[in-house]
């Protein structure tokens, strides 16, 4: 399997990069460094009622491999560097 991180056919919003920049953007405007996932999901559904679960995973697996994100358990941290 592999994953487009840039697609000059498909919208920006459905990138991978662009929803790991709005996973990011949530944990700015909450101001802390972890959340559950749970409430990541729920805090992205109110910022982009459009994405699901898959741009989800893609997201977060994308932030993981560059480690901007650790992930423990149901906790997910953004790594200060």
């Amino acid at each position: 399997m592999s994953i487009v991180l840039f697609d000059k056919e498909a919208k920006i919003s459905t990138s991978v990069v662009y929803f790991a920049y709005t996973i990011l953007k949530v944990f700015e405007e909450r101001k802390v460094s972890q959340m559950s996932f749970f409430k990541l999901v729920k805090q992205l559904k109110n910022l982009d009622p459009t994405a699901d679960e898959r741009q989800l995973l893609f997201g977060l697996m994308f932030l993981h491999s560059v480690d901007l994100l650790n992930m423990n358990g149901h906790l997910i941290e953004v790594v200060k560097s």
